[in-house]
């Protein structure tokens, strides 16, 4: 995808050039979002998450707005889509972002999950709902990561597939 593919599918998100960064606190606001509204721990964790990952600006402009909204349905599924696809970029849009990326975004959303809290703080702290959405987020990741290894060539020249 090139970058000018991808800034179309983000524009459809109202995500810029200027504001590609809320991408990455997308899944965090779908967990906040799961069970159908945004606590205050949540939004603090978000707010938070949103500093170590540099979104700032327009990007939280972006963020702010879906705190307020919540992104929903086939856009919100295209967005971790488009997420995993700029972690993996090595030029252009997303070339920056560390390695480990993912990871870091997956951490955050289960923290996010956590912060609300359940039963006391102490059983049930993780809602059906944003278990759901944490699931979709690592099939997304996981698919995207065995895509990779399959263009991949073994060192005697075959496919990892083949293995």
């Amino acid at each position: 995808m090139t970058d000018d593919e991808l800034l179309a599918a983000l524009s459809h998100l109202g995500i810029t050039r200027r504001s590609w960064r809320a991408i990455l606190l997308l899944p965090l606001v779908r967990i906040a979002w799961a069970d159908g509204t945004v606590q205050g721990p949540e939004a603090e964790m978000i707010r938070t998450a949103a500093g170590q990952l540099g979104v700032t600006g327009e990007a939280w402009d972006v963020v702010a707005r879906w705190l307020e909204r919540g992104p929903h349905g086939p856009t919100a599924e295209r967005g971790q889509a488009l997420l995993v696809e700029l972690a993996q970029r090595n030029s252009g849009l997303g070339a920056e972002l560390p390695a480990d990326v993912l990871d870091s975004v997956q951490r955050q959303c289960l923290a996010v999950a956590r912060s609300a809290g359940g039963l006391f703080g102490l059983a049930f702290t993780v809602d059906p709902m944003e278990e759901r959405v944490l699931a979709s987020l690592s099939r997304a990741i996981q698919k995207a990561e065995q895509a990779v290894l399959a263009d991949l060539p073994t060192p005697d020249g075959g496919t990892w597939e083949e293995l």
